[in-house]
């Protein structure tokens, strides 16, 4: 008896790994799906459906070059696409700012049974995908900053890791991902 309900159980278990694992991959539309094969897309021109933008301010700057994060979703598994750092010159920055918005709009006509995320609206992002050096990717908007972040790389990985929530090595992770500090009273 111990033997069948053995079997069982192992069956149970593999079948929930399967469809945990069955849509691991990201959507080729998503920033994950990009920032995961950074090698395969660097100086490619790639496009992400885009929920909103936040512009990256404070840290060190690339004079000419305002930074963003963009959020996208990934359509193919109705999910959250992550974020990627874009980059637009400095001039761009408030229709980019227009064109996406800053933060996320929801669709209110599509049915009340889709989730929250299926009625997220998003629009194409297109730009040409860069990888400074390992961890430090971006899409590059216009296609005229990537000239001007190579002069100032140093300060561009700096907007790169805010952008993406990475530590600076001051012990301290600056950017959307950070967690806000509770107060004591």
């Amino acid at each position: 008896m111990k033997s069948p309900f053995k079997i069982l159980i192992a069956l149970s278990c593999f079948s929930m790994l399967a469809s945990t694992y069955a849509g691991t991959d990201a959507g080729k539309d998503s920033s994950r799906h990009y920032k995961s094969y950074p090698e395969k897309y660097d100086g490619q021109s790639v496009s992400i459906d885009c929920t909103h933008v936040k512009r990256i301010n404070g840290g060190p700057q690339v004079e000419g070059v305002a930074f963003f994060v963009a959020h996208s979703v990934d359509e193919e598994n109705k999910m959250r696409g992550g974020s990627i750092v874009v980059a637009v010159l400095e001039e761009n920055a408030d229709a980019l700012a227009k064109k996406f918005g800053t933060i996320p709009e929801i669709d209110r006509q599509k049915k009340p049974s889709s989730t929250t995320q299926e009625r997220v609206d998003s629009k194409h992002l297109r730009g040409t995908f860069h990888q400074l050096e390992k961890g430090h990717v971006y899409i590059d908007v216009d296609g005229d900053t990537h000239e001007l972040i190579l002069l100032k790389k140093e300060n561009a990985k700096g907007n790169i890791r805010m952008g993406d929530g990475i530590p600076t090595g001051d012990g301290h992770s600056h950017g959307p991902n950070k967690k806000k500090k509770k107060k004591a009273y």
